[in-house]
Parts: C-alpha cells; sequence; structure tokens
C-alpha cells in the first residue's frame, strides 16, 4: 500500500552565539508498509541546527527528523542516510527512537490512529559538524565596528561604551549549470536550455534581541524592521537569496549606542523553498541541490546492541555463548563412556582448549570493540547518558526539567484562562466583554425606548426639527425669522417716522416747525414799545392766532398740526404700539438685553415722572398743552378766549411769552420741544442700522443672521456638517454597532465571537486539566514524569540492587569473573584453561572431576551453569535494548 506524502516544515530555534537553522521544506524519499484498515498520510521533514562562533564556524549541531502521521492503522518507515561519524540517534521527548538497519533509519510498528507525531534528534561535533555546515549553499560573513574600528573578536569589547555596528553578509553558493525544460508563454511549446540554477533561499533572521538597558538609538538597514519594546529592541527581515530574480548576496546591518556591551545569541532560519515556475519537471531542477543537503547520520555500532552481538549464540564463532557451548560439549565428551578419555585427551589440545581460548577473547575488555566487557561497557555509558538526560526538576536542559517547566506552564495557562468569577483571567474578561456588550445593546436600544441611544437620537431629530420649524423663515407667520423681519420693518419705519428736521411729515420736522413757530410767536409777542409785534400790533392778533386758512395757518391751526403729531407719537409709543411689542419681542429672542430694553421701555414709553418723563407722557402733557392753547384761543364768540378777551391779551401774551420760554429754561414749551427732539434723537440712534453696532436694527440683523446660522448648522439627515446629519449619521453608526454585537446566536457578531472565545477557553482549561485527570495534559505531563522517574530509578547506579546499572556492574564483576575463571595464566592460581592443561597430564584424576551436569563441583555442572547464565545475561541484555 503507497503511502500519500505531502510537504510540511518544522520550526527551530537554537541558542548559542550566533546559530544557523536549515529547514527542509519537502516530503523525504521515506519507504513505508503498512497494514490496518486505511492508508496512512505521512508529513516529513527535517531541521538542522548549528550553533557556530561569532565568525560563522560551526562548533556543534543537532539534526531533527519529523513526522506527522494521519490515519488508521500500523506503518513502518524507512529514510534513507548518507552522513558518516554522527553520535546516536534518540528520541525526542520520549519519542519513538528509530533503529541503523544498513544504511537506513528504521522506524518500526508506528501505531496512528487519528494523528500521531514522530521525531527524533542526533547531535555532532568537530569535523562532522563542519562537514555538515559544508552541505549548507550559504556563505556567512560577520564584521563587527566600535566607534567606526572593525573589531575582530567581539568578546573583546564586551563592556566596553560607544556606537556599535554588525554586519552580516550572507552569499547563495548552491549555483550550477543544468539544462532545464519549460513551457514557452507565448508559443505553449516545450523548450529546452541550458542556464545557471540556484536553490532557493529564504533567510529569516529572528529572536534578534537587544537588550535596551546595554542598546539605544538602535538603527537597521532598509531591508530590516526595528520595533521597539519596553525591556528590548527587535529587529526583523526577510532576506530572499534566489538569482536571477534576486542578487547572490545581501548584507544587514544593525547600529546602535552600547553600554556596557555584550552580545546576544542571535538565530538566523535559512528555508528552501520551491518557487513558482513554468518549467515542466521542477523538483528535478533542485536535486544536485538537494543532493549536497543530507536527511540523517548513520548509526554507529555500540552500547547494547553491541554487547548481545559479543554475547553471540551456540551458533556463532567467536562469541562467549558459543565458548561455553563448546565447553560443555567437550566435557560431555570427555565424560562419554562411548569415546572415553583416550579419546577426550586427543580432543583436548585440539577443540576444548581454542574453545577456551574463544570464550576468553568472547569475554575480553573495556578497550576492546565486539567483546562483552567492551559491549556491557557502553551499555552502562548509554544508560548513564539516559540518566542524564532524564535529570531532574532542577537540571536544566533535561527531560525532568522540561516535564516540570511544562507543568509549571500548563499551570500558568489554566491560572490565565481562569474563570468567569475570577478577576485578571481571559474567562473573567470574556464574561466581562460578554456584559459590556450586552450593557452597550441596552444603552443603544431602539427608537421606541426611551433612555437609550437610538431613542435619544430620534427625540434630537425630533427636537432638531422643530428648531427648525421654530426659526422659519421671513414668509412664515409664527416664526421667530418672520417676527425678526416683522420688528426690523416696524423700527424702520419708527426711524423714518421720526424723521429729521429737514425732512417732511416727520415727527423732528414737526417738532422743528413748532420750535421755530414758538420762536417766532415770542419774536412776534414783542413789547408795548416794539412795532410789528403782537403787544404793539393786537389789531393783528385775530389773524395770526387763526387765519381759518390751512394754507397759511395761524397759530391755531399750528397748534392742531402739533397736537396731531404729537398724538402720533402718543399712539406709537404707548404699550398697544408697535415700538413697546417690538421691545418685549427683544427681550423675548435676546434675554441678555433686558437691561438695555428696560431702559428704553421708560424713556419711550413708561415714565410718568415729570422730572424725567417717557416719550409717551411727553407727548400727552404736550397734547394736554396743545388742547389748552386750543381752548384758550377759542373763537371770537367764545367767551373767556384770546380772541374773545383781547383786553386781556397782554397779560395772556407775557405768560405765553414766558410760557414759550427758551430751549434752556425748563417747563417751558422750547424746552419741552428741546427735550422731545433729542429724546427723538436718541431713540433713532438706538433704533440705529443693520451695519451700525449697539443699535436695535443692527441687533435685529445679528439675531436673523444667528438664526440663518442655525437653521443652516441644523439642516437635514442628507446635508453633510449639520446637525440632522450627523444625528442621521449617529444612528445608523448605532445601529450598525448593534448589529455588529448581535448575539450569542448569530454568527460574525461580537457576542457570538465572545461565545465562541468562551466556549474554546473551557475547552482549553478542560484539555489543560489536572494531575489527576485522564485525557488531560496535566494528566499526561505527570504520567510522563511519572515514567521518568521510574525509569530513573530503574537505571539507578551501580550500587543500588535491582537497577539496569546495578545488574550491568554485576554482569561486568560476573564476566571479570569468568574470564579470570577461565585462565588466570598462572598455574599456580589455574583458571578453566591451566586446569584443562592439567587435566591433559593427568586424565585419571579428570574423570572425577568431570561429573555431570546435575553433580555439584564438577566440570559438567560448572560449565553448564556459566552456559546458562550466559544465555540469562544475553536474554536481559536484547530486553535492555528492547525498552
Amino acid at each position: 500500500m503507497r503511502n500519500k506524502r505531502r510537504k510540511g516544515g518544522l520550526i527551530v530555534a537554537g541558542v548559542a552565539t550566533m546559530a544557523l537553522v536549515w529547514i527542509l521544506l519537502f516530503a523525504f524519499p521515506a519507504s513505508g508498509a503498512e497494514s490496518g484498515e486505511g492508508k496512512i498520510e505521512i508529513m516529513s521533514s527535517e531541521a538542522v541546527i548549528l550553533e557556530t562562533d561569532h565568525q560563522g564556524t560551526v562548533e556543534k549541531g543537532r539534526i531533527v527528523t519529523f513526522f506527522g502521521l494521519t490515519g488508521e492503522g500500523t506503518v513502518d518507515i524507512a529514510k534513507d542516510v548518507d552522513l558518516e561519524g554522527g553520535g546516536r540517534w534518540q528520541g525526542v521527548h520520549a519519542f519513538t527512537v528509530p533503529r541503523m538497519e544498513g544504511d537506513q533509519l528504521v522506524w518500526h510498528d508506528l501505531r496512528v490512529e487519528g494523528l500521531r507525531n514522530v521525531m527524533s534528534s542526533m547531535e555532532f561535533k568537530g569535523a562532522t559538524a563542519e562537514k555538515v555546515r559544508m552541505k549548507i549553499p550559504l556563505r556567512l560573513e560577520y564584521r563587527y565596528f566600535l566607534d567606526g574600528q572593525e573589531v575582530e573578536n567581539p568578546e573583546s569589547i564586551t563592556g566596553k561604551d560607544g556606537r556599535f555596528r554588525l554586519e552580516l553578509t550572507m552569499a547563495n553558493t548552491s549555483k550550477e549549470r543544468r539544462r532545464v525544460q519549460y513551457k514557452d508563454p507565448e508559443t505553449g511549446e516545450t523548450k529546452e536550455e541550458e542556464v545557471e540554477v540556484y536553490l532557493p533561499l529564504v533567510i529569516l533572521p529572528y529572536d534578534w534581541y537587544f537588550d535596551n538597558d546595554v542598546f539605544f538609538n538602535l538603527t537597521a538597514d532598509p531591508t530590516g524592521v526595528v520595533i521597539p519594546f519596553p525591556d528590548h529592541w527587535q529587529v526583523g527581515w526577510s532576506i530572499p537569496l534566489f538569482p536571477p530574480a534576486t542578487e547572490e548576496s545581501h548584507t544587514i546591518w544593525v547600529e546602535a549606542d552600547v553600554r556596557d556591551f555584550r552580545l546576544p545569541p542571535l538565530v538566523l532560519s535559512v528555508n528552501f523553498t520551491f518557487p513558482q515556475t513554468n518549467q515542466r519537471d521542477t523538483l528535478t531542477e533542485f536535486v544536485a541541490g538537494l543532493e549536497q543537503l543530507f536527511d540523517g547520520v548513520k548509526q554507529l555500532h555500540e552500547g547494547l546492541m553491541e554487547g548481545v552481538e559479543g554475547l553471540g549464540s551456540p551458533d556463532q564463532d567467536d562469541t562467549l555463548l558459543y565458548g561455553t557451548a563448546a565447553v560443555l560439549d567437550g566435557l560431555r565428551q570427555m565424560s562419554d563412556a562411548r569415546s572415553g578419555l583416550p579419546y577426550a585427551k586427543a580432543s583436548l589440545d585440539s577443540q576444548l582448549l581454542p574453545g577456551v581460548d574463544q570464550v576468553v577473547r568472547g569475554v575480553g575488555s573495556p578497550t576492546t570493540p565486539d567483546t562483552l566487557l567492551y559491549g556491557v561497557g557502553k551499555a552502562t555509558e548509554g544508560l548513564l547518558q539516559m540518566l542524564g538526560g532524564i535529570g531532574g526538576p532542577g537540571v536544566a536542559d533535561t527531560l525532568l526539567y522540561a516535564m516540570s517547566a511544562m507543568r509549571e506552564g500548563l499551570g500558568q495557562m489554566l491560572a490565565g484562562v481562569g474563570s468567569e468569577d475570577r478577576p485578571d483571567t481571559l474567562l473573567y474578561a470574556v464574561d466581562q466583554a460578554s456584559l459590556g456588550l450586552e450593557g452597550m445593546l441596552q444603552g443603544i436600544g431602539d427608537a421606541t425606548i426611551p433612555d437609550t441611544l437610538l431613542f435619544a437620537m430620534d427625540q434630537m431629530a425630533a427636537g432638531l426639527e422643530e428648531m427648525k420649524a421654530g426659526i422659519g423663515s421671513p414668509t412664515t407667520p409664527d416664526t421667530l425669522l418672520y417676527a425678526m423681519y416683522a420688528m426690523q420693518g416696524g423700527l424702520e419705519e419708527a426711524r423714518a417716522g421720526i424723521g429729521s428736521s429737514a425732512t417732511p411729515d416727520s415727527m423732528l420736522y414737526g417738532l422743528a416747525a413748532v420750535a421755530d413757530g414758538l420762536n417766532q410767536m415770542l419774536a412776534g409777542l414783542g413789547s408795548e414799545s416794539a412795532p410789528d409785534t403782537l403787544l404793539y400790533g393786537i389789531s393783528e392778533i385775530s389773524s395770526g392766532l387763526s387765519s381759518g386758512d390751512p394754507a397759511n395757518p395761524g397759530v391755531l391751526e399750528g397748534v392742531q398740526e402739533i397736537r396731531g403729531g404729537l398724538h402720533e407719537i402718543w399712539v406709537n409709543t404707548s404699550t398697544d404700539g408697535p415700538i413697546y411689542q417690538g421691545l418685549n419681542l427683544i427681550r423675548l429672542l435676546a434675554p441678555w438685553t433686558g437691561p438695555i430694553v428696560d431702559q428704553l421701555e421708560q424713556g419711550i414709553v413708561l415714565s410718568t415722572d415729570p422730572d424725567n418723563p417717557s416719550i409717551h407722557y411727553g407727548c400727552q402733557l404736550m397734547m394736554e398743552g396743545a388742547d389748552q392753547i386750543i381752548a384758550g384761543i377759542g373763537s371770537p364768540t367764545t367767551p373767556d378766549t384770546l380772541l374773545y378777551g383781547a383786553a386781556q391779551i397782554k397779560g395772556g401774551l407775557e405768560e405765553m411769552k414766558a410760557g414759550i420760554g427758551s430751549p434752556t429754561t425748563p417747563d417751558t414749551l422750547l424746552y419741552g420741544i428741546a427735550q422731545v427732539q433729542g429724546g427723538l434723537e436718541m431713540l433713532k440712534a438706538g433704533i440705529g442700522d443693520a451695519g451700525v453696532p449697539d443699535t436695535l436694527l443692527y441687533a435685529v440683523d445679528q439675531v436673523q443672521g444667528g438664526l440663518n446660522l442655525m437653521l443652516q448648522g441644523i439642516g437635514s439627515p442628507v446635508s453633510e456638517d449639520t446637525l440632522l446629519y450627523a444625528v442621521a449619521q449617529v444612528d445608523m453608526g448605532l445601529k450598525l454597532m448593534r448589529a455588529g454585537i448581535g448575539s450569542e446566536n448569530t454568527p460574525d457578531t461580537l457576542l457570538y465571537a465572545m461565545s465562541a472565545m468562551n466556549m474554546g477557553l473551557n475547552q482549553i482549561k478542560a484539555g489543560i486539566g489536572s494531575e489527576t485527570t485522564a485525557d488531560t495534559l496535566l494528566y499526561a505531563v505527570a504520567q510522563v514524569q511519572n515514567g521518568l522517574e521510574l525509569m530513573k530509578a530503574g537505571i539507578g547506579n551501580a550500587g543500588v540492587p535491582d537497577t539496569l546499572l546495578y545488574a550491568m556492574a554485576q554482569v561486568q564483576n560476573g564476566l571479570y569473573q569468568v574470564k579470570s575463571g577461565l585462565s588466570s595464566g598462572d598455574m599456580r592460581s589455574p583458571g578453566i584453561r591451566e586446569g584443562l592443561l592439567m587435566i591433559s597430564a593427568g586424565l585419571g584424576e579428570a574423570v572425577a572431576g568431570l561429573g555431570t551436569t546435575s553433580t555439584p563441583d564438577t566440570l559438567l555442572y560448572g560449565a553448564d551453569q556459566v552456559n546458562s547464565g550466559v544465555e540469562q545475561v544475553k536474554a536481559g541484555l536484547e530486553r535492555a535494548t528492547l525498552e
């Protein structure tokens, strides 16, 4: 059954002064055989981590192979290797360890139920590491500078201050001329051409962290990105090297002011990727490059496997079991009655003694390869390495340390996930965010729900519409603009009615005429000695007082005309008149003008103080005076009148002269007219003009302008930069927010996302579990820790009984005893070999010494026990290699 394969990658980080990480992203040509229900898909990748010094010289490295298996069933995976001289392959964190079979690494009986990861690694140093380095088609050149001076070794400037610069030049060295086939994009024809091809490389310097207690004002070349964090700078690049699309080499640099300089560990990730091309077969174009790479190392035959091979079997020459079997067989032949001692004597020198020599050679020594003692030594060394790898919770870079850190990290994750009632945890934050969103949703509400934003927006829009309607227009009755235009018209009419002394049919013109008439009357009164005066020409008084001709009016007609003008002013300045109504409207629309309006009301309408009368009250007084004048003039047929009492003219004229007075004489007509003229001038000035500040017409114009600006500011829902438009936009935004918040059952909404996040965090929390909850991470970590502790206890040490190292020590001690027992080299303290020599000299005594396998203290019994013991040692070592 064929395995489906896909491309995959493994992210690897190295920690050293410099680290180069080479990541292959393609499927290895691993062969596999499956058994089970269905196909198993294999994702294969490999990473090479090289730790270098400051100049890029490799010091040591590691290869990590990763398989991701998907499916159901059991599969064997085999992978070719071509790198000699490496170290031992081992499983990463208890993953499966491959076996070296010929030139292949083989992972046997990998059981897959859904998903399974298999990872193995091998470390190497020295010449092997440099050989690995030569297979990576990338040349690195580091240069260092302090204050502009190049430095050979950055360690020489550790602790110094200054301006530091690091330059790294990377060059793609995979160039090769090859013939390639490609499809012409214009004709569609397949063409072939010899070109220079390169392996496409992407270099990603990552984990370039520069402590900001050491590095200041850090900058990088234009292809780098510098990100400042609270406690360090991070610099990142993504550098493609794929000529001719890019240059063959590229240089990056970092500069900074440094204090107490120290160089941090730096990591380069080198990725090999297949580009998009129009070539017919992309993979073949990179075969030459890929052949420069590697995918593993051969395992040296050592340790327990060598120990097992050293023990051998009864059928395998030059092994301990073969020798002990030969000894046992020889002893049996010696005791066999059919062969007899003579035959035994003849066989002893040619078979038994060489067999003992083979056993001695099979036992060997710790420094002699392919011997039992060598194998036991290697097995002991392997167990000690395992013990070091297992380590302890306080020993860095060991399995138990990693498990302890993992358990602590999972505990921190569990604490971070927390619960809905525990502050400062993710579940609490998600719950609070959900409550906040629900609160926002309630606050947004609806246009029909009071005390919500949408209701407020609706009310605001309605209020603005009402304001807009209240402002109205100059042609819309019962609106502010209509009132303003009406007030403006009234004020302009009042201003025109006041007029000037040169404007006919105006109040000031009439007052000027009255004043002129009074002055003429004053001049006309004259004196008894002044010709052409009233007093002189009493005969002409009647016609002067009343001519009866409107075209040539006398005093009576003039006073009547004045009285009509005064009555018009009196009506316009009454509380029912337009001036008083206009002042009240100004007070309503512009409350801040209240004091001015109060003064205007007192001065024009309300004051009845004779010492400071209002225009209205003054007009009333003047009308009353005019009425009295008219009544006083009377008619020729009316008694007690001027015309009637000519005899009393003189006294009346004198009184009239005094009553007319002057503009500076209080309580006289001319004084009153002057006061009325001044009041009217002040009223006219107060009415003013739209272009004159601090006047009524200016105020009305400003109010009109303000109302028009308010009208423009209120605008409409479709007019940008207006209140109604803003309210409409806020209303729409609130509705979009309401839709975005959604609900727990509405996909693509915040509350739905919060619910999903809550569910995910609870699943993470359940997945982390506890050390007593099966099928959880903490339970698995606890089980792995327990297993490692059991392994550690099982390995033990040479002084602890019932442990592997104790057993190895016992086996080693036993082998030394067996070896010394087989041959001591001293006839005075003979071993088996020396004993056989002695047997050869005295067969008679040997017959009794041979005995049987069931007779203690005889050769056959001892040989049988040795053979059984070696078989048991072999079985134990085989079990150890499998475990």
